[in-house]
């Protein structure tokens, strides 16, 4: 017997095994419940999340030998030419090879004839968006007032290309990416049945790789399948692929933790050395604080589709900086982007990307400081008492100085356990407070680590 991939192998043959997109699904069987079958369709979305898969199963569904159905049966003989492509009725179409006017001239001409077996004569015209302005022209009009047999279904990946006039005559539905969750949960079902044992790490990695589609996942897993012996772990993906482990991150972040040029440029010497490509590692730099920003703001580890180590460490980062500072860490990562692309000399701008970061986590080391910003995001009221303070951390002890303000230290005071509370949840520890009066001498000084500290709240 011919051995199939998995991608094929376990490709969706009803409506009931389409994975996460439910909505996509329910229309299309009320629409058939309902006897209210469009013309044409436009299925777009990202790549591997089923839009030509669908439009199969749809065709199936109008032309199945046991009738209309929201369930065909897969044993007909229509069915089968279907799903092996073969069909007379059920015409697949490459936009992208097939994309000028005399083909579609052609494909006007041939859906004038009825269909051969079943019902509809159905077009299936992938990547549409790859087609000539002259081929859409050439289209419209069949597409406009089309014979009752004949359905259109078209796929693409960018919507944005089709021309409007093509859009309004059709049923949009929008295909969503698949979470991390939904493809783990893919990749077990498939696992079971193939009796491949693999760690949970392993399963996250290949979901993550994947980036949302599902057909992606399944290629990654059986290609780990060969590569790796059992149990797979997750490491096994990260050599298979290329992918920078995590604990490369975090100990990246530990580098410029200890704010030190020598250490980081030592650092990335070495991944260099280890054959690591630096657009790779920069993407991972760039999630890395996309995931601690969401982490800063609670959202659970499980939708993040990380361990609770991870998140520990994510959460330890995120407590340095205020969400101010990390939405501006995230916009200069942005700004490499083209450059690491096409640049000929990566390393340099990585390390060059490297200094813009070192002086975030330079500035917290020197100063120890809480920056105002951070204490904004979490309690305005608290921010605002705090406004004219300078807040430094001593080992556990959280040194407050205060300006020679009339009753400034009566309503620190006041409000000392609220300060603590806010201060606990930054540092993800127990601490001490101590307010220390400002000395007049000291004032010029305090003031310039303000403009640095506080640089950026007024925008808050």
């Amino acid at each position: 017997m011919e051995r199939k991939v998995f991608s094929l192998k376990y490709r969706p043959k009803t409506f009931d095994e389409i994975c996460v997109q439910e909505v996509v699904v329910k229309t299309l069987k009320n629409a058939i419940l309902s006897n209210k079958i469009h013309n044409a369709y436009l299925f777009s979305g990202p790549r591997g999340t089923g839009k030509t898969t669908t439009a199969r199963i749809f065709a199936k569904a109008l032309n199945c030998e046991k009738g209309m159905t929201i369930n065909p049966c897969n044993q007909c003989q229509i069915c089968k030419e279907i799903d092996n492509s073969n069909s007379l009725d059920v015409i697949e179409i490459d936009g992208a090879s097939n994309r000028g006017i005399d083909e579609v001239r052609e494909l006007r001409e041939k859906a004038r004839f009825n269909p051969i077996k079943g019902r509809f004569k159905v077009y299936i015209i992938d990547e549409v968006h790859m087609l000539t302005t002259e081929a859409f022209n050439a289209l419209l009009k069949i597409l406009e007032e089309p014979p009752p047999y004949v359905k259109f279904i078209f796929a693409t990946t960018n919507p944005t290309k089709v021309p409007k006039t093509i859009i309004s005559r059709c049923q949009r539905f929008d295909f969503r990416k698949a979470t991390v969750n939904e493809i783990v949960l893919r990749l077990k079902e498939i696992a079971k049945k193939e009796n491949l044992l693999l760690e949970e790490d392993a399963y996250y990695q290949i979901a993550k790789r994947a980036d949302g589609a599902i057909r992606d996942a399944e290629v990654i897993l059986e290609q780990v399948s060969v590569f790796a012996s059992q149990p797979i772990k997750g490491e096994d993906v990260e050599k298979l692929l290329g992918v920078v482990p995590e604990e490369m991150i975090f100990e990246y972040f530990d580098e410029l933790k200890k704010a030190d040029i020598k250490d980081v440029l030592r650092f990335l010497v070495k991944i260099e050395q280890e054959g690591r490509d630096p657009f790779e590692f920069y993407k991972s730099i760039v999630q890395a604080f996309r995931t601690i920003l969401l982490v800063k703001n609670e959202l659970p580890k499980k939708a993040l589709g990380i361990t609770d180590e991870e998140y520990q460490k994510f959460s330890q980062i995120g407590n340095l900086f205020s969400d101010q500072e990390i939405y501006e860490i995230i916009s200069i990562l942005i700004g490499y982007e083209k450059l690491l692309k096409y640049t000929s000399f990566p390393e340099i701008v990585l390390e060059n990307l490297s200094l813009s970061l070192l002086k975030y986590f330079k500035l917290k080391k020197e100063m120890g400081v809480i920056s105002l910003g951070e204490i904004y995001t979490l309690s305005p009221k608290i921010a605002g008492i705090l406004e004219d303070v300078f807040i430094k951390e001593v080992d556990d002890t959280i040194h407050i100085y205060y300006p020679p303000l009339k009753g400034k230290l009566t309503i620190l005071q006041e409000h000392e356990e609220e300060i603590k509370e806010i201060l606990k949840k930054i540092l993800n520890k127990d601490i001490k407070i101590k307010f220390i009066q400002r000395e007049i001498k000291e004032e010029k000084k305090i003031s310039e680590i303000f403009d640095k500290t506080f640089e950026g709240f007024e925008e808050l």
